[in-house]
């Protein structure tokens, strides 16, 4: 590497001789760019494959991807389940609301509803004998 020329180790790479490296807003421009020649964009590859190699990021993506963790699945899965017996309720108090989250909590669920201005409502549910109950909290 020349005198005076800053390279980030992540990026810097050879292209045609010159080393390239990031400038502000995260675009490459190689020495020649500089000189007058090509531009910012023709600094990189276009192709995914080749620009995840010139970067030194995994081709498939990064981060890797990853399952959800259990408890967030379990969560999910519990919201599934109690949107569709809970949404006639929320209705009934709040024609228009939206469910946002169902929630476990020590005297039944949470059950947060959106309106169509964006306020929130939160819900006590509780399941009984006789039917479900919704309490405002």
């Amino acid at each position: 590497m020349g005198a005076g020329r800053l390279v980030y180790p992540a990026a810097g790479y050879r292209s045609g001789g010159t080393v390239a490296a990031p400038l502000k807003g995260g675009t490459a421009l190689a020495d020649s760019a500089q000189a007058g020649g090509a531009g910012p964009r023709d600094a990189l590859p276009a192709d995914g494959a080749a620009l995840a190699e010139v970067l030194g990021a995994p081709a498939e993506g990064y981060p890797p991807p990853q399952a959800a963790p259990l408890w967030h699945r379990e969560r999910m899965w519990l919201e599934d389940a109690l949107v569709p017996v809970l949404e006639p309720l929320v209705r009934a108090r709040l024609p228009e609301a939206e469910i946002l989250a169902v929630r476990p909590a020590s005297e039944g669920f949470r059950v947060t509803a959106e309106e169509p201005d964006g306020r929130c409502t939160v819900f006590l549910a509780r399941p009984r004998p006789d039917g479900w109950s919704l309490e405002p909290c």
